[in-house]
């Protein structure tokens, strides 16, 4: 199984890596793929360009053997529809399982996604974080959500969706980026590696 974990990672913070890590504990899977979105469609350009962002998530990567980085969107044209990346790693992987991560907060949003009637056919979906019945939902989403979801760990190559129950860490990229421009301790937030380059980059308006 695939398991894909993208986002813009702006910067990428320890929320991310304990997401990615429980993912693959549940799982027991070998590696999970980090794939940088270099040009999101559905939210402000990124704050720090594509090239630290990707330098900033290789760092956090050397962490755990189990984290890869992966730039294949970096090198693809157009916006980074989920869709295009599922269909393009579909076509590299012929017949193996592909799996989605998202948050909650994405899930919510999923009916806007280009092409959205589709994505099940090419993947499982994992979402962080507990499924919140009758909540941020609408009624069609949710009647999707029962259709789909599943209580268990999946094996099969496509059309379902888990909530991964463990609790995330409360970090956010925002967050992390106004302690930054602030100078408020952040430490705890980013691995030492990542902390270290936005120091030295002077990113997210850190001035020595």
């Amino acid at each position: 199984m695939i398991v894909l974990f993208g986002g813009t990672f702006d910067p990428v913070h320890r929320g991310h890596i304990q997401a990615a890590l429980s993912v693959c504990n549940a799982f027991s899977t070998r590696e999970i793929r980090l794939v940088l979105s270099a040009r999101p469609p559905h939210r402000k350009k990124p704050v720090a360009s594509q090239v630290h962002r990707w330098e900033m998530l290789k760092l956090a990567c050397e962490c755990d053997s189990r984290l890869v980085a992966d730039d294949h969107e970096v090198h693809r044209t157009g916006p980074s529809w989920a869709i295009d990346n599922l269909r393009y790693v579909a076509k590299q992987n012929p017949g193996v399982a592909i799996s989605w991560v998202i948050g909650n907060d994405s899930l919510a949003g999923l009916p806007d996604w280009k092409e959205s009637q589709d994505l099940m056919s090419l993947c499982n979906l994992i979402v962080l974080g507990r499924n919140k019945n009758g909540g941020i939902y609408t009624k069609d989403l949710q009647d999707f959500l029962d259709q789909h979801k599943t209580l268990t760990p999946f094996d099969n190559v496509s059309g379902s969706i888990f909530f991964l129950q463990d609790d995330m860490l409360a970090v956010s990229a925002t967050g992390v980026r106004r302690a930054l421009a602030a100078g408020n301790p952040i430490e705890d937030c980013l691995d030492p590696r990542v902390h270290k380059y936005i120091v030295d980059n002077q990113l997210y308006g850190i001035n020595h």
